[in-house]
């Protein structure tokens, strides 16, 4: 075997290790978009479990103060119960008249003593759940920023990634093209 047919079978391992190096360069840029993407969904995904957990909590915050409404609603009307039948205990007529009506105003205040207790409860709920609800709002801000962030480093990844790939692809396919040259300028030596 010749030098020169050595030497153009050499070239052809080169060229075919640059083809194959120049592949690498489109999976390398493919696998980091692919990351890319999926770091982005995780995110974007957080971002809306975030979203999602203050709506619920939004939405019971709205329920707990509906339910203050009703039980202030109820205090008022048991008040104007009590006021009337104080009203017409001082109206009795009879011993048995007044004993029923005191009766009726022990069991209203019992029960408005028993509502004012539910709506303390709930006042506190109410409270836990806003600042609760103020810490994920706070959350999802820092959570947003991050993301922003993180979306700004992973672009500049991107576009260096594209940078490096296609420069390196464009130098290999100069390369190739040099190689692929030099095989035919052994290729004519050799038929010579």
């Amino acid at each position: 075997m010749s030098h020169a047919s050595v030497s153009r079978e050499v070239l052809i391992t080169i060229r075919m290790a640059l083809v194959d190096y120049n592949q690498d360069l489109a999976g390398i840029l493919s696998g980091v978009m692919r990351q890319i993407n999926e770091v982005s969904s995780a995110a974007e995904y957080e971002l809306k479990k975030i979203n999602d957990q203050i709506a619920q909590v939004h939405d019971e915050v709205n329920r707990i103060k509906d339910k203050i409404k009703q039980l202030r609603d109820e205090l008022d009307r048991i008040k104007r119960e009590i006021a009337r039948l104080q009203d017409n205990l001082m109206r009795a007529k009879t011993q048995g008249e007044a004993q029923a009506i005191k009766m009726q105003i022990e069991q209203l205040t019992i029960k408005m003593k028993s509502v004012n207790l539910e709506m303390e409860q709930e006042k506190e709920n109410l409270e836990i759940k806003e600042n609760f609800l103020e810490r994920l709002k706070n959350k999802l801000e820092r959570m947003k920023e991050a993301y922003r962030v993180l979306s700004d480093d992973l672009q500049s990844l991107a576009s260096a990634t594209k940078g490096y790939t296609t420069g390196a692809s464009l130098k290999t396919i100069n390369n190739i093209g040099g190689i692929d040259k030099c095989i035919n300028a052994v290729d004519m030596y050799l038929s010579e």
